[in-house]
């Protein structure tokens, strides 16, 4: 079906995601809060075009497309940390932590870790210090940023705030305004700082250029 990019919609506690991948497929995806998981399994395809039919200009497509693969679901998603090194091995990656996949870092902390062992392996392989206190520090800093990110997950994935009066007025005030979508966007994968988006400033001065309402409507000058 036409896809020219990454979509995202969030209807009713449901976050749709669709986005063109190999072979000239699209996968279109729906997330749900773990407590209506089994709810929702017990008729798939019937409450996946109930939740498709929430967006009228995906559901038309959805409705003229050939489905290529059944269903796959997932609710098995533990958190959790490791120790992440040992003797002659260490982890990175989602080997290393596992948080919710809500907010989609697991490639972007698996290079964060690797970037961040690759430095501690050259400190205890060149003498600069021994190899357990360089990749005790390692740990550290995995946490310093893992910890807080394990934190976040689990906010965004009970998906009660997406929807929210604020979140739509935020997203309302991006349209057409480029720079700042990016931003928003690249928040989700760590390209961006969350810290500083959503500063209070920050988002003041993306409010002030708001050229819709927080329904979506445009507002006249």
């Amino acid at each position: 079906m036409p896809c020219d990019g990454l979509e995202l919609n969030w209807r009713h506690h449901q976050v749709v995601l669709t986005f063109p991948t190999n072979d000239k497929l699209v996968l279109c995806g729906i997330g749900v809060p773990q407590a209506d998981f089994q709810q929702f399994r017990s008729d798939i395809e019937g409450n996946y075009l109930k939740a498709i039919a929430r967006i009228p200009q995906l559901a038309e497509r959805i409705h003229n497309a050939h489905r290529e693969a059944r269903f796959y679901g997932m609710a098995d998603l533990p958190n959790f940390l490791r120790k992440p090194y040992g003797p002659g091995w260490a982890l990175v990656g989602d080997a290393s932590h596992h948080k919710d996949p809500t907010p989609a870092h697991g490639i972007s902390d698996a290079f964060h870790n690797a970037e961040l062992l690759a430095e501690a392996v050259h400190k205890g392989l060149s003498g600069e210090q021994p190899m357990d206190n360089a990749l005790a520090q390692y740990q550290q800093s995995r946490d310093a940023h893992a910890i807080p990110e394990h934190a976040a997950a689990q906010h965004g994935a009970r998906l009660e705030h997406w929807d929210s009066p604020d979140a739509l007025g935020l997203r309302a005030a991006l349209r057409g305004n480029a720079a700042d979508t990016a931003d928003y966007l690249g928040t989700f994968v760590l390209m961006a700082s969350p810290e500083e988006f959503y500063s209070p400033a920050n988002l003041q001065r993306i409010m002030a250029k708001k050229p819709f309402d927080r329904e979506g409507r445009k507002n006249s000058c």
